[in-house]
């Protein structure tokens, strides 16, 4: 009996003229206006950072969300160090390229 209920709701077997009906659209209803809005917050997105280990060059890949070339020489070097976690990051060298869905990415090696 209790499989037969749970199989319903699951498969929405109720007619619109069924209290079970008007049960469940007030369970949805119910879950999109009484849900906290951090539950649908994205996290903060982190760059994408490898570490070389013979050389000591960290390799950060960025969105272009997060980084604006147009930005001054110490401005990037002020961002790099944020996106990277690193106070004491030196530039070496960053690259614009696209990822495989066609968005711009940054491609920034530090040392």
């Amino acid at each position: 009996m209790m499989w037969s209920a749970i199989k319903n709701v699951i498969l929405w077997n109720y007619g619109r003229t069924a209290w079970q009906y008007d049960v469940l659209c007030i369970l949805i209803l119910a879950f999109i206006f009484l849900t906290p809005k951090s539950w649908f917050e994205g996290k903060q997105r982190q760059p994408l950072a490898v570490a070389a280990e013979s050389s000591k060059i960290t390799r950060l890949i960025v969105s272009a969300e997060d980084f604006s070339p147009d930005l001054d020489e110490n401005a990037k070097l002020q961002r790099f160090r944020e996106l990277s976690g690193n106070k004491d990051a030196e530039i070496l060298n960053y690259r614009q390229k696209a990822d495989k869905n066609g968005k711009t990415i940054y491609e920034i090696e530090l040392r």
